[in-house]
């Protein structure tokens, strides 16, 4: 089932310039296929290139990035700890989230999408040099 607020702010953040990627850990070859399908169904707006997945316990998100300006949100605690690319901003899914452990930056599933969307932008002004960028998608709309 597709998170469709996330869906849709990540489209909003795509029509605002933001460079979107995919980045997945995976157990199988189907497991891929599978979130390239989905990826495919749901956010069409992301390029295929921009899909990357990792095999399962071979690698570390953090270790398949070699640039340090990037933004990882993810459902996943372990993954943002280890994440000292760029910034980490926890998505919450109605699941996770409940050890309390994450004390980052964060959105929620049932935020609505342009609310969603403002807050990552905002984050991604607040950490980054793309505040020109930030500021005009937080104000066009």
């Amino acid at each position: 089932m597709a998170h469709t607020n996330l869906v849709s702010a990540l489209e909003h953040l795509y029509s605002c310039g933001v460079d979107i990627h995919i980045l997945s850990c995976v157990v199988h070859e189907q497991a891929a296929y599978d979130k390239l399908r989905y990826i495919k169904a749901y956010c069409p707006f992301i390029d295929v290139e921009n899909c990357h997945f990792i095999p399962y316990g071979k690698k570390a998100k953090k270790d398949y990035i070699a640039d340090s300006s990037g933004f990882l949100l993810d459902d996943y605690t372990k993954n943002l700890k280890e994440w000292h690319k760029g910034r980490a901003i926890k998505f919450y899914n109605g699941i996770n989230g409940t050890n309390g452990t994450w004390k980052g930056y964060s959105v929620k599933y049932d935020m609505s999408p342009n609310v969603m969307a403002k807050q990552l932008l905002a984050i991604m002004a607040i950490e980054s040099d793309t505040s020109d960028l930030v500021k005009k998608s937080l104000y066009s709309n």
